[in-house]
């Protein structure tokens, strides 16, 4: 394994210096002790930039930089991807990274970055659940096991019930912030039945509906006239399971 810090084109005079050609791509070329991996690298710091070879270590062969205490892959997604940030993901094992949304809780300290992005300074609490108050304290992930995800909003027409929106773990944002959860529910609305020239017969919730209808117009009629049970356990549309994981 070599230590890597690359450098713009130009004349410079070091040991150790290598050019690819007249015009090319400069690099500075430091030894680095024989270590099997990047997690071996002795006396390691912030801003360390070090290529692995494909042969050496369980990590992928390619550029690492020592970012906040650990060794971030540059020019992947995880490099690039702030903590946070929510992804549905087709394994069952949260990869390098990340956590799996299943409401666990963990302590702030041990990922600073999460505790930050899920810390809500509107309403000083953290998003999904927690005690405390960052950097410290405990936070939960959010738990999206069997659940959909909506956009956060205060606006009335796009969610009229936002107002009663409640905690989706103990300490956890209610109403318009983020974090919060709806029970599920049905809009109201109403059905209309009309009457032919022979009337209604049948069984059940239905005996007698002619008498409520044989009424002249179109306005209400008292009593109540209802249908049987029918459908599944939810309202659903037609969907395929994956597991959420969020990046710490």
């Amino acid at each position: 394994m070599k230590k890597i810090i690359m450098m713009s084109a130009g004349l410079l005079i070091c040991s150790g210096i290598v050019l690819a050609n007249q015009y090319g791509v400069k690099s500075l070329n430091f030894g680095a002790p024989t270590v099997k991996d990047v997690d071996q690298v002795a006396d390691a710091h912030d801003g360390d930039i070090v290529y692995q070879k494909p042969d050496s270590g369980p990590k992928t062969p390619g550029l690492w930089a020592r970012i906040n205490g650990a060794w971030i892959e540059l020019l992947s997604s995880e490099a690039s991807t702030p903590a946070g940030v929510i992804s549905a993901f087709g394994g069952t094992t949260a990869p390098a990274g990340y956590l799996l949304c299943n409401g666990a809780s963990y302590n702030a300290v041990d990922y600073p970055e999460l505790a930050q992005a899920l810390w809500d300074p509107s309403t000083l609490k953290y998003a999904y659940g927690g005690s405390g108050t960052y950097p410290t304290g405990t936070f939960n992930v959010p738990d999206l096991r069997g659940q959909f995800l909506r956009g956060a909003t205060s606006d009335a027409t796009k969610d009229p019930n936002y107002s009663s929106r409640s905690a989706m773990n103990s300490g956890g944002n209610i109403g318009a912030s983020v974090g919060s959860i709806q029970a599920e529910a049905y809009k109201s609305h109403s059905h209309y039945i009309t009457e032919g020239s022979n009337g209604y017969t049948g069984t059940g919730g239905f005996n007698n509906v002619a008498q409520f209808l044989n009424k002249p117009g179109n306005g209400g009629v008292g009593g109540s006239v209802y249908t049987a049970a029918d459908g599944g356990s939810e309202t659903r549309p037609r969907n395929a399971y994956v597991n959420f994981i969020i990046k710490y």
